[in-house]
């Protein structure tokens, strides 16, 4: 029984250290696992590799809890819906947790915010470009944010438009306790010349880096959202 004990523990310590992986670096749209094992981008879709490692060792672990005798006569069933909608779900919470501490016992200010996900599209009407940017923010401080937003464009967009940015107009606000930030923005892209505007879509902007920076008089935060499609 003993021995038992301990090789669930291990399976158990397999899982999270699958769900450490899987968590989304700082300030950045890539998970652990991304970052060291990039996806393969072609160009019309992206191949996600990294993903396979974790999910082998939430199988591994599954079917190894499975196999120990203490479970032997147990509902498989069961035990599958307890590990994957409660045991994984809850250290994806240990995780956010930890984080939320970190910020709090640091006092950080912007720094606490982060992306939860970004949507990037690019259309044209006539001879006029516009982004339509879905994006959401959260914040794990404790305090409250008073920041302006500014977008840097992936680098074939900025190298046709007459600018490297788009500062959204206002101000927006994060109160913390993981409050949600959502913003829908469609914005008109001031293009050097309209004549390149199929050029534009040519392009493989999509497969491109572009940043969020949350920023005050104070102090600013860098997002980094990883180019996906």
């Amino acid at each position: 029984m003993k021995k038992d004990n301990k090789k669930a523990l291990m399976y158990l310590g397999i899982i999270f250290f699958a769900s450490l992986i899987s968590y989304k670096l700082p300030h950045d749209s890539y998970s652990i696992i991304e970052y060291f094992i990039r996806p393969i981008k072609f160009e019309t879709s992206v191949l996600y590799i990294a993903g396979i490692i974790p999910l082998t060792l939430y199988i591994i672990s599954i079917v190894g809890i499975f196999r120990l005798e203490k479970f032997k006569y147990n509902n498989k069933l069961l035990i599958f819906i307890i590990i994957v909608g409660i045991i994984i779900p809850s250290m994806d919470l240990v995780l956010d947790f930890s984080r939320t501490s970190f910020h709090s016992l640091r006092n950080d200010g912007l720094e606490s915010i982060d992306i939860v996900e970004s949507d990037m599209h690019i259309s044209s009407t006539e001879d006029k470009v516009y982004i339509s940017l879905d994006l959401e923010l959260i914040d794990y401080g404790k305090g409250s944010n008073k920041f302006n937003i500014r977008l840097y464009y992936p680098e074939e967009l900025a190298k046709y438009s007459k600018k490297e940015y788009y500062d959204f107009e206002g101000y927006y606000y994060s109160y913390g306790n993981k409050d949600a930030i959502p913003l829908d923005q469609e914005i008109k892209v001031e293009l050097e010349d309209k004549r390149y505007i199929d050029d534009l879509f040519e392009t493989n902007w999509y497969n491109q880096d572009y940043k969020i920076e949350l920023y005050n008089i104070e102090e600013k935060n860098d997002i980094i959202i990883r180019g996906e499609k």
